[in-house]
């Protein structure tokens, strides 16, 4: 069975620089994440992850989530984070930012030998 399309798409994706927020509301939330992003320190998201490649990590963990069984997965939303805000407005901070974070998990893989890396307690178990 075919089924004929009723509404063509008008949509089309676009890039996150082809945005530009003026004065307002939403700006005012862009600027208020992009500060709290500022504030976040990688090296204490990426203790587990040093930790668990048996190498000392740089800072303390952060608590609450990254002190539990789910550590080291806020890394991943943080990395995306910086990459959407590094892809939407340009700011060479966020940039250097994903560069570090990237860096450092290629130690932490090199420290396990085969490519293998997690921030998650016995995350080789699942």
């Amino acid at each position: 069975m075919t089924l004929k399309a009723k509404a063509h798409m008008k949509a089309r994706p676009f890039a996150l620089n082809e945005v530009v927020l003026v004065e307002g509301p939403f700006k005012q939330a862009m600027e208020l994440n992009r500060s709290y992003l500022l504030e976040l320190q990688p090296d204490r998201l990426l203790a587990r992850f040093r930790e668990y490649a048996g190498l000392a990590p740089k800072a303390p963990q952060y608590e609450g989530w990254e002190a539990m069984t789910i550590s080291g997965h806020t890394l991943g939303h943080y990395l995306s984070a910086c990459s959407m805000m590094y892809a939407s407005t340009g700011d060479e901070r966020f940039k250097e930012i994903a560069h570090y974070i990237t860096d450092e998990l290629a130690v932490c893989q090199a420290a396990h030998g085969d490519g293998y890396v997690s921030g998650i307690p016995g995350g080789r178990n699942f």
